[in-house]
């Protein structure tokens, strides 16, 4: 939860989160889920891949949703060297309205 000291927004939360890091959450969840979101993942943080472990070492049939920036300023190189990316005709259509701004180019992945 880095993000937080990073601007206002991440101060005036608008629900109650729940503090965890990516891994503690993983853990306490992955029984009770089908999808993990992770969205923009801090640039060059390796929490990312260690996430992406996680899930293969536990064969977990999870599908993890990316939103990020490929090799670009969101998420670890590690992580993106090791993402396989899953052809998905939905995520390609949400891509096709998926906005963009600040000259990131991120979209949506379905890694495996």
């Amino acid at each position: 939860m880095a993000w937080q000291s990073e601007n206002e927004t991440g101060k005036h939360q608008v629900t109650e989160v729940e503090k965890l890091s990516a891994l503690d959450a993983y853990h306490k969840y992955k029984d009770q889920v089908d999808y993990i979101i992770m969205s923009w993942s801090p640039d060059g943080v390796p929490v990312d891949n260690e996430l992406l472990k996680e899930i293969r070492k536990d064969g977990n049939q999870v599908k993890l949703l990316v939103i990020g920036e490929k090799d670009g300023a969101t998420g670890s190189k590690e992580f993106w060297h090791n993402a396989e990316f899953s052809k998905d005709a939905k995520i390609d259509k949400l891509n096709q309205y998926y906005p963009q701004f600040d000259l990131i180019k991120d979209q949506v992945y379905l890694v495996k």
